[in-house]
C-alpha cells in the first residue's frame, strides 16, 4: 500500500515514512491547520506579538529604557497581555516573550530585553 501526501493526496515516492510530496505541501498543510485554530487564540497571539513589537521599538539599539504608561498605551500596548510574570523582592517583572517591562512608580516603566529566554523561571 502506498502512502499519500497529507496535503494533496498524491501517491508518495521514496521513503516509507514520507508524509508530503514537497516543502510546498508540507507548508500548506501546516498553515491550513494553524488557520483552523480558535480565533480567540489567534487574537491573543496577535496582541502578544504587537506588545513585543512595541517594546522592541522603544529599545531600538539600547539595552534598556524608561517610558510612561501613556506613551506605551499611545502605541496600542495592552498591559493585561503578557507571556510570563516573575516576582522578585518587591518588584514584578512582566515579559512579552524575550522583552520585559517592570513598573517603577506610578505610571512609569523600565523596558529591557532579556538575556535568556527562560529568565522568568
Amino acid at each position: 500500500m502506498k502512502n499519500q501526501c497529507l496535503d494533496c493526496q498524491q501517491d508518495l515516492q521514496g521513503r516509507a515514512d514520507k508524509k508530503f510530496c514537497d516543502n510546498y505541501c508540507r507548508s500548506n498543510y501546516h498553515n491550513q491547520r494553524r488557520r483552523a485554530d480558535s480565533p480567540f487564540i489567534l487574537r491573543i497571539n496577535q496582541i502578544l506579538f504587537k506588545n513585543r513589537s512595541i517594546l522592541q521599538q522603544f529599545l531600538r539599539h539600547e539595552t534598556s529604557c524608561n517610558c510612561t504608561r501613556e506613551h506605551l498605551s499611545s502605541f496600542g500596548f495592552q498591559f493585561s497581555y503578557y507571556t510570563a510574570c516573575h516576582e522578585e523582592a518587591d518588584q514584578v517583572h512582566y515579559f512579552c516573550y524575550d522583552h520585559g517591562y517592570t513598573p517603577l512608580n506610578e505610571g512609569s516603566f523600565r523596558i529591557w530585553k532579556s538575556d535568556h529566554t527562560n529568565s522568568a523561571n
